[in-house]
């Protein structure tokens, strides 16, 4: 599997935010409209950008925030572009926990049917 390429430092302020989100918008675009298998036949360039999608969207992991009232699921971008968004699982066994172990934001992943919570994700406990 190739490197992950990277980008210099400032390169998303240098761009300036909105053409940097035209450029991941046009990314996604185009890699969901393919009818190729996203990872295998990336080419340097697209496996570049790729890398930088999934990290400009919250990288890899499953993020779930807990918030007083419920929580909110954050599906990685590799689920949509691979398609197995709609077979993810790990809702359902959020909504079977008796209650929120702590307010925040934490990576979560199931194993062996079970969920799994981790580490907490991001900044340190919520305000």
């Amino acid at each position: 599997m190739p490197e992950p390429l990277t980008y210099p430092d400032g390169l998303a302020e240098a761009l300036g935010a909105a053409a940097w989100r035209s450029w991941q918008h046009d990314v996604v675009d185009a890699v969901i409209k393919s009818e190729t298998t996203v990872e295998p036949n990336l080419d340097r360039a697209g496996r570049a950008a790729l890398d930088a999608l999934v990290a400009a969207t919250g990288g890899s992991a499953h993020v779930v925030r807990f918030h007083a009232d419920g929580y909110t699921l954050q599906h990685p971008i590799t689920e949509r572009l691979d398609g197995t968004l709609f077979d993810c699982r790990l809702d359902q066994l959020i909504q079977q926990l008796p209650a929120a172990p702590a307010l925040g934001d934490f990576e979560v992943h199931a194993v062996d049917g079970q969920l799994v919570v981790g580490a907490r994700h991001g900044a340190a406990e919520p305000t």
